[in-house]
């Protein structure tokens, strides 16, 4: 693909080559509604289910359908009451990038295998029709996915009881990644290359690469349209621009996410604030009866130094280190212990003279603490 300098070309919007316009994301109170507006181009998202029977082939899998509806009210070239190509491969679109390639669990979808199972359904309507249809449908069903949840659902038997949401909180789908379409113009055979093209573009544009892809890089749509021929090199720079691009507005979808799940989680924390609050009184509470039992602690508290004294005073290693059993000792040359062995030696040369040889008694006088 020839080089081309941003400063020698300009678009109708003042836009570089690679740039693409404004997105913003409005979820709605009802839950799987959402409004996506890249630039002027505005579409309308509203997801909903119900309980069908599952296909003979697959009996342990949801179903997950996708319609795009594009009015009059959108652009004056789309007929009403009638399904247009356009609408038919936007549909394709959104089914090969989202449900092809996994990125909603439909097995989470079955209630009993081969009876009931949840069945999806996306609708993507096209308020204003200004280019770029294919990334702000994908965006928007992406998104009401993500915000959607459907009824609890509990199985007794072969008894299926569907709960309201007073009941149970509903159930939200499981998302394992975000595929996002890109699309690429080509013009001048494929010597250049637009990103996002507004309708202006689309019309004298001579093809186009549209690229489904998720922040891991991973392709999950590659389609082309018009009679341009394409090189390996041109797809693989269309895929490595894609990827940047999808990255930020994956980026824009989960803050769009995240404000809108904000105040329910303050919300939550409040009863978690007024527990917290709870525990501390309870714990001054503690506190407050801490003085009684502190009254009593002092007593214990002497009676135990008390007891370690008498341990200090009668402790075996002391005279066994006045014995030279633990090495050189201190009190050697303390007076007190030489006037207690002189009375240990008299009351043994007494007991022997006696004819009591019974050590109790040494042991009774010396734990007496006479000598000390």
């Amino acid at each position: 693909m020839a080089a081309l300098d941003e400063d020698e070309m300009e678009r109708l919007d003042g836009r570089g080559i690679y740039d693409y316009r404004k997105i913003s994301i409005n979820l709605g109170h009802e839950r799987g509604h959402a409004e996506v507006a890249i630039g002027n181009t505005r579409v309308l998202c509203q997801v909903s289910a119900e309980v069908v029977k599952p296909s003979g082939n697959r009996p342990t899998e949801g179903v997950l359908y996708f319609n795009v509806e594009l009015s009059p009210m959108a652009s004056a070239s789309f007929e009403a009451g009638r399904s247009s190509p356009q609408s038919v491969q936007l549909s394709r679109y959104l089914e090969h990038a989202v449900k092809d390639s996994g990125a909603v669990d439909v097995e989470t979808l079955c209630i009993l295998a081969d009876e009931k199972v949840w069945s999806i359904r996306v609708d993507v309507h096209v308020l204003d029709h200004c280019g770029g249809l294919a990334t702000a449908c994908s965006v928007a069903a992406i998104v009401a996915l993500s915000h959607f949840r459907h009824p609890h659902a509990t199985l007794v038997g072969e008894e299926v009881t569907i709960h309201s949401e007073q009941d149970h909180p509903p159930v939200p789908l499981k998302i394992y990644h975000m595929p996002i379409c890109i699309a690429v113009a080509f013009f001048l055979d494929g010597k250049y290359m637009l990103l996002d093209p507004s309708w202006q573009e689309e019309r004298e544009m001579d093809g186009s690469l549209t690229i489904g892809m998720n922040v891991h890089r991973d392709v999950c749509l590659l389609s082309t349209s018009g009679k341009v021929p394409l090189t390996k090199e041109q797809i693989m720079r269309c895929t490595q621009v894609a990827s940047v691009k999808v990255a930020e507005m994956t980026e824009v979808i989960k803050k769009a996410l995240a404000e809108e799940s904000a105040p329910k989680q303050e919300k939550e924390s409040t009863p978690m604030e007024t527990d917290s609050s709870i525990l501390t009184a309870s714990r001054q509470q503690e506190s407050v009866t801490l003085p009684p039992k502190s009254e009593k602690q002092p007593s214990a508290s002497r009676s135990t130094k008390k007891k370690k004294k008498a341990v200090d005073v009668v402790s075996l290693a002391k005279d066994t280190a006045g014995i030279g059993l633990g090495g050189s000792s201190a009190w050697s040359d303390n007076d007190d212990v030489t006037v207690d062995r002189t009375r240990r030696k008299q009351v043994q040369q007494k007991k022997v003279e006696d004819g009591d040889n019974d050590s109790g008694e040494e042991e009774t006088i010396v734990l007496t603490g006479e000598s000390f």
